[in-house]
């Protein structure tokens, strides 16, 4: 997503070089993406931060102090089986922390491993989802520049060789503003999902937890 919003801000700077040296008239073409791009920047800010919270709660949280402890363990163990016992612990922990631990049974309360697990993937999908408008604003923007450089190239090419060329005098049209509209609605709905999982997600988790993930 990032890659792609910075995308779209290298294809405005391109075509705003363009209305300095040839005088488009760059807001009739670009319309509303500067304000699209600023809120899809925004929403890809907010899934990263809940994205980065996580993975550091699952390093310094959950994998360091249980490779800490294994690595304790270890050290102490007088015998394979004390050994093996310690490893079963280790994984144990990993999986409790990372939400990745199997149902046990089919009496575990509401907040069981199992639904904790299904509730943190229901939030990372809607969080993939979001890239699905930035891909497509930064595809829309790369075609409009790249069709107001090739009807430059006609005028140019025209000038050059003293000729009249119809298609050079024909200026492209502005991007669709329903389009545009489009993909605003498609960002603004996968924003709700994304924020209502992660929420319900929050929710399942202890409070200390939920607290630190939020920050």
């Amino acid at each position: 997503s990032w890659y792609h919003l910075e995308s779209v801000s290298r294809n405005l700077a391109t075509l705003r070089s363009m209305k300095q040296e040839h005088g488009i008239d760059l807001d009739n073409i670009i319309g509303k993406v500067p304000l699209l791009l600023r809120y899809l920047h925004a929403l890809r800010a907010d899934v990263s931060q809940f994205i980065n919270s996580m993975q550091a709660h699952f390093v310094y949280q959950v994998i360091e102090p249980t490779w800490k402890q294994l690595l304790t363990e270890i050290g102490s163990a007088k015998d394979l089986d004390a050994l093996i016992d310690s490893h079963k612990k280790a994984l144990l922990s990993l999986s409790k922390g990372t939400f990745s631990e199997k149902k046990r049974s089919s009496m575990e309360t509401t907040n069981s491993p199992s639904e904790v697990k299904s509730l943190f993937q229901a939030a990372l999908n809607a969080a993939i989802e979001v890239y699905v408008p930035v891909e497509r604003l930064s595809r829309v923007v790369y075609e409009s520049m790249m069709k107001q450089r090739e009807l430059l190239n006609l005028a140019q090419e025209s000038e050059r060789m003293g000729t009249w060329n119809e298609m050079a005098s024909k200026m492209p049209g502005a991007i669709s503003e329903e389009t545009l509209e489009d993909i605003m609605k498609s960002a603004v709905r996968l924003h709700g999902i994304f924020d209502r999982h992660r929420e319900v997600f929050f929710c399942s988790l202890p409070s200390n937890t939920r607290e630190n993930l939020r920050r």
